[in-house]
């Protein structure tokens, strides 16, 4: 019998309806004005749910009444991460520190009931979670350089919010302190290594003449109160999602 993945049987039942790592970013989301009585309940320390969180939360909504999950359709900026993937967990892994993977429900941890997250890779026999990002855009990685640093959470949040809270559900999902976020790219040999293995496959772009990549790691802690806000965003918007399930359920 195949064994079950993140988009069949049992794993990917674990996943409908939950707010996970890659977009529970999309929950830290206000309007772009707010009302009195948005203001009011801003002041009481209620989450306001702006129109990307609101659609985040009917996704979820749709995906408890439909009972499978709806990811969407996948871009080309998308398939370069995850094809490459693979090949930069086996060049950092080589040539930065040892990583490792969770492969039990394919990777996905569960963080309470309505949420989860799946890291791409681990450190220090578990103790570090690590995502990897391997962008379209060769800039990226140039400008994350510069712009974030070490356990800079205001630096990294300015950078991309999205970004920032996934690292930090992959830790409270983990239950680590420590999380790293990491920019890969084939296409820019600052890292002068033997690639002949990965050259001529269809998903990178090393070059025969110069061969290497890049990559910069980031290191973040966990800040107090992150937990905090996490439970409360998530705690609001389940009870928004099942709030939306339950009117159109009546």
């Amino acid at each position: 019998m195949e064994a079950p993945t993140i988009i069949t049987g049992k794993l990917a039942a674990t996943r409908v309806g939950r707010f996970t790592a890659s977009n529970i970013g999309k929950l830290f989301t206000e309007p772009r004005t707010l009302s009195a009585e948005q203001k009011a309940r801003k002041a009481a320390g209620v989450p306001v749910f702006g129109d990307t969180a609101t659609e985040l939360i009917a996704q979820k909504a749709w995906e408890r009444m439909a009972g499978i999950t709806n990811s969407g359709p996948l871009t080309r900026a998308t398939d370069r991460g995850n094809d490459l993937e693979a090949v930069a967990f086996s060049l950092l892994s080589r040539d930065w520190q040892l990583l490792s993977k969770n492969y039990a429900n394919d990777g996905f941890l569960e963080y309470g009931e309505h949420a989860g997250a799946t890291p791409d890779a681990y450190l220090d026999n578990g103790k570090a979670t690590v995502d990897i990002k391997c962008p379209w855009n060769g800039e990226k990685l140039l400008l994350f350089s510069d712009e974030v640093a070490d356990d800079d959470h205001d630096a990294l949040l300015a950078w991309d919010k999205n970004y920032y809270w996934q690292v930090m559900l992959q830790m409270l999902a983990a239950g680590t302190d420590t999380g790293y976020l990491v920019y890969f790219d084939d296409r820019l040999p600052l890292v002068r290594a033997d690639v002949s293995d990965y050259i001529g496959l269809p998903y990178t772009q090393f070059n025969v003449e110069r061969p290497g990549y890049a990559f910069v790691a980031r290191k973040f802690h966990m800040r107090e109160g992150i937990k905090e806000k996490v439970d409360k965003v998530i705690a609001a918007a389940v009870f928004e999602r099942d709030l939306m399930i339950g009117r159109k359920a009546a």
